[in-house]
């Protein structure tokens, strides 16, 4: 017969010992921009300067009725993105934050 040298029982594996899991980095929280911070920033973006010297052409040379319909939308867009300004804590504008919508 075929003769084999008697096998020791296997044993596990002791499992190795581990550390606590350390907490993961957490980022530092984004500052809230001002309520005069939103209102400049809106104020220089290209979109509004444009609809806000429409609305003065038009008090200047057009019907005053649509000058303030166009006025009324201006004031009302600004308020929008300065509302929107205030509620974004990451704003889009800071490098490094190049999630796209």
């Amino acid at each position: 017969m075929f003769c084999c040298p008697p096998v020791a029982e296997r044993q596990e594996p002791a499992a190795p010992t581990r550390s606590p899991p350390a907490s993961p980095p957490l980022a530092p929280k984004a500052r809230r921009r001002s309520p005069w911070q939103a209102i400049v920033a809106t104020l220089r973006e290209p979109a509004f300067a444009l609809l806000f010297a429409a609305s003065l052409l038009h008090f200047a040379f057009g019907d005053p009725t649509q000058a303030g319909l166009l006025l009324g939308l201006c004031l009302l867009s600004a308020a929008i993105a300065v509302a929107l300004k205030m509620r974004d804590t990451a704003p889009h504008d800071q490098p490094g934050n190049d999630t796209e919508m």
